[in-house]
């Protein structure tokens, strides 16, 4: 086997007398997660005809699958003590590594998780 050799792309600069400059790659921007999110419109199969049902089939799905125990909770602003004793929690270093928890777009996403997935309800 031979070594694989590294390939290096290079343009002519005019403005440094004819002499090759590397090239430099645009580097894409990563998708969020909120970002995929919300280009996704929501879609209820057409035999199930109520919310009811829809849990029950998500239900189904994550018994199917050995998910556990599959519950259901309303996307609502958090209570106000409950927002309190969480950056209380977050304002004594209790994040420890975990910075992203203390940066302000995330304290906003706890504060309003419809941010996260716009018209969520559960």
């Amino acid at each position: 086997g031979g070594k694989a050799e590294e390939q290096t792309c290079f343009l002519q600069d005019e403005a440094a007398g004819g002499r090759t400059q590397p090239q430099k790659k645009k580097r894409r921007r990563r998708k969020k997660k909120s970002d995929v999110f919300s280009m996704l419109e929501p879609s209820v199969p057409s035999h199930l005809s109520t919310w009811v049902d829809v849990k029950e089939a998500i239900r189904d799905k994550a018994k199917e699958l050995k998910l556990g125990p599959t519950r259901f909770a309303a996307c609502e602003k958090p209570r106000p003590d409950r927002m309190a004793a969480y950056q209380k929690w977050i304002d004594s270093g209790m994040h420890g590594e975990m910075a992203y928890l203390a940066r302000e777009d995330r304290l906003e996403r706890r504060r309003d998780p419809r941010i996260v997935l716009d018209g969520a309800k559960c």
